[in-house]
């Protein structure tokens, strides 16, 4: 028994184990809706910078910097101790959390012992969700999970699916009825096959990701779990890299993960997720999305009518027997999903040379409750970024004091590539700075035209078979730009036309982007009657349509189809040249081992201005309307004019703040040139709030 004694006290999980029998099972967090006078604005960056820092120590280290106030907003969910200690600071201001994201214990069905569902089936029944809730998330920062589908996303859950709860007697139990036991007397269990042939088990390579401790916390409890049972267990604790190397990509050597998937917006990643064509039908590519190699006939049948559900009602059914099936063959332990809080600096902090925001309150935050883009739904989500500003200032003032929103990230981002990464901080980085064709309202979910202008969801005959049709009406005033290397100056390259939406479309396919191939495998073709229409045309229909092609970045074509596809992982625009080009509100400045620079797009189409606010002969601002002679005449009247704005004679300046048309704190050639552009358009009307909707209501 000494082997299995070794393993036992090598594998002792690091937080101390306390007894449970005083412990009683808080209830869940429930899902707290915003209150509904939050509010949004569809135009920025209001800041002129995201400094992005990273703390390589972890997120304890990064805890410590918020709470320190070397950053403002943080990449992950509060802690119950950093909540505790910060919710009652006025130095800070925390937000509830809804997201629908997974994080699981996944087991590779294609590499024997994970093979055997009856060897999967005794592990799930080795994990302690109830413990691991009660003393790592603290009864705090997560929900539990018991199918892939949260339980507060009503509409979708299956409560009636199988259930595992913790047993290690049973897990052994299970495993002996099916040949598992300790056949000789080394300590570890073997395998005896029907025909009574002994066979050692493999050593079984678990793979823990290192960079989030709850994740290290729940798979060194597995492994210990697994190893009091005999079974032979080598922990490979490593960062995401590592894990991706060896678990997601060729050869995938792994017979354990603990992965962590999403957040979604729609349940079709069920489909995406587990269907048998992204996994052993995937192979020989370098990597599959299907990595734990589900293999269910019946699941993919399932899976299909969720993925090509012709409406919403249509997909609920599917929906809940692919849970049941997918809990029945335990090809991955659902465990839990983020909730609990997230929180932002509630003060501009006093970073030297930008004295004029100090102890300004941050204004303008977001608290999303919905996934749009590909950002998170929180505080840090990519709605807060672009409305974010302090509380004096409508905007940063650019070129004179920048105003930064320095932001946390507990591990780096790796892969800056929009068609190939993949994991959570590259696209935190990469979302900011590349655009989508559609968003969503961050409180309602509703779908909101951005890129395009408009958009409208039909069907097609395809060969006598209804399918989906999707026409956008693109902006014509998108540009495509980068910062360059040398001088720092903004570099304008091409416009965003159709070619851009059908080539996008197109690479994505033929590159097999891991994360936004499955939106685009099934188009049929796409026609570009002009430059700023393209219609998509797909093989089937799918209520999900628009949503699949809504949410991934457009990337520009002058750019990637000089790179082709076949190279476009190792031989992307910033692999090979350092910079990229995109055409969303922040532009990728620079990167450093334990930083990122970025710095709003002055071209950014959607970008703040205000140039209708002054009329002959009325109180300051008027907004009537028109942008028309007395705007133009004021900026140029008040051209020079500089913040701290004159005071006399009195009154003779009070046009000032609004004649600074973009905000930056002088009244120059620029201010005329937004006034200039929009001179006697009507199509700038309606007026919300006195700002110009531009771009529709």
């Amino acid at each position: 028994m000494h082997k299995k004694f070794t393993m036992l006290v090598r594998l002792l999980p690091s937080i101390a184990l306390i007894s449970i029998l005083s412990l009683t099972l808080a209830p869940l967090p429930t899902q707290v809706i915003a209150p509904p006078t939050e509010t949004y604005e569809k135009f920025g960056p209001r800041a002129d910078n995201i400094l992005i820092k990273v703390y390589l120590a972890g997120r304890e280290a990064e805890f410590n910097a918020f709470k320190a106030g070397e950053i403002d907003v943080i990449d992950w969910p509060l802690d119950k101790a950093t909540y505790n200690t910060i919710k009652n600071d006025p130095n800070f201001a925390v937000a509830p959390l809804t997201m629908f994201d997974m994080y699981n214990l996944e087991m590779n069905c294609m590499k024997w012992p994970t093979s055997d569902v009856w060897f999967r089936r005794a592990i799930a029944h080795l994990v302690d969700k109830t413990l691991f809730y009660l003393i790592v998330l603290n009864s705090f920062s997560g929900v539990m999970l018991d199918t892939p589908i949260a339980p507060e996303w009503t509409q979708w859950y299956n409560d009636y699916t199988a259930k595992y709860p913790y047993d290690p007697s049973l897990a052994s139990q299970i495993l002996e009825a099916h040949g598992y036991k300790e056949w000789d007397t080394d300590g570890l269990r073997e395998w005896k096959a029907p025909n009574g042939t002994l066979f050692e088990l493999p050593s079984l390579l678990f793979y823990i990701r290192s960079d989030d401790p709850d994740r290290q916390e729940i798979g060194t409890w597995v492994a210990y779990e697994m190893a009091a049972l005999g079974l032979p267990v080598d922990r490979k604790i490593s960062p995401k890299n590592v894990c991706w190397n060896e678990v997601m990509r060729m050869p995938y050597n792994y017979h354990l993960y603990t992965g962590g998937w999403g957040p979604w917006r729609d349940p079709d990643y069920l489909y995406d997720m587990y269907h048998s064509d992204f996994g052993k039908g995937w192979l020989p590519k370098d990597w599959a999305n299907n990595y734990v190699f589900f293999d269910n006939a019946t699941y993919d049948t399932v899976a299909e009518q969720i993925k090509f559900a012709p409406n919403i009602p249509s997909a609920i059914a599917p929906v809940m027997q692919a849970q049941a099936i997918l809990m029945d063959q335990v090809p991955m332990v659902p465990l839990w999903h983020s909730a609990g809080y997230q929180a932002w600096g509630a003060k501009y902090r006093h970073w030297t040379g930008e004295e004029k925001y100090w102890d300004q309150k941050w204004t303008g935050i977001v608290n999303s409750r919905v996934v749009s883009g590909f950002s998170n739904p929180s505080v840090n989500c990519r709605w807060a970024f672009m409305n974010a500003h302090t509380e004096g200032f409508e905007k940063g003032t650019g070129k004179l004091t920048p105003m930064t929103i320095r932001y946390g990230f507990m591990t780096p981002a790796d892969v800056f590539n929009p068609v190939h990464a993949d994991f959570y901080w590259d696209w935190e980085v990469l979302d900011k700075i590349y655009d989508y064709l559609v968003l969503a309202n961050p409180f309602t979910g509703e779908d909101i035209p951005w890129m395009a202008k408009e958009y409208r969801v039909e069907t097609w005959d395809n060969a006598g078979t209804p399918a989906t049709k999707i026409t956008f009406k693109l902006f014509n005033n998108i540009l495509w730009s980068h910062v360059d290397k040398t001088t720092g100056n903004v570099v304008v390259t091409d416009k965003f036309t159709s070619a851009d939406v059908k080539f996008t479309i197109q690479f994505m396919k033929d590159a097999f982007s891991p994360l936004f191939y499955y939106g685009v495998a099934d188009v049929d073709h796409i026609d570009t009657p002009d430059l700023y229409t393209a219609v998509v045309y797909y093989k089937v229909q799918s209520c999900w349509a628009l949503h699949w092609l809504g949410g991934f970045p457009m990337i520009p074509k002058h750019i990637w189809e000089p790179i082709g596809a076949p190279n476009s992982r190792t031989g992307g625009e910033f692999e090979t040249t350092g910079k990229l080009t995109s055409c969303g509100p922040f532009l990728f400045v620079d990167k450093g081992p334990t930083s990122v620079l970025l710095k709003a797009n002055p071209t950014y189409f959607r970008k703040l201005v205000r140039p209708d606010y002054y009329s002959a002969g009325q109180p300051v601002p008027t907004h009537d309307g028109d942008v028309d002679i007395d705007d133009f005449g004021m900026a140029v009247g008040h051209y020079g004019d500089a913040y701290p704005w004159p005071t006399s004679p009195p009154g003779a300046h009070d046009v000032d703040p609004w004649a600074d048309v973009n905000k930056d704190l002088v009244i120059e050639l620029d201010d005329v040139m937004e006034i200039g552009v929009r001179y006697l358009k009507t199509e700038y009307y309606p007026y919300h709030d006195g700002y110009p909707n531009y771009y529709g209501p």
